[in-house]
């Protein structure tokens, strides 16, 4: 990707998605935090043998449904 294209935070993104790292993951509100998780999410599912080792806690039924919603979307893509 162009640095033209790339978010100022990128290395620091890049570092997130990483399953072997332990991350906190702090930003403001549409700064892109959920695709980042998803990313991470995501890529946790390439490292296990079963899905269901990989579990992910939010706070709000509003955000379940938001992940929900895009992890399917991923997978089905």
């Amino acid at each position: 990707m162009s640095a033209l294209l790339s978010p100022p935070d990128q290395l620091q993104r890049e570092q997130a998605v990483e399953p072997t790292r332990s991350v906190l993951l702090s930003a403001p509100a549409g700064s892109g935090k959920t695709g980042v998780l998803l990313l991470r999410y995501l890529r946790c599912l390439l490292c296990v043998e079963r899905p269901e080792h990989v579990v992910a806690i939010t706070f709000t039924n509003k955000a379940v449904g938001e992940m929900k919603s895009r992890i399917v979307n991923s997978l089905k893509d």
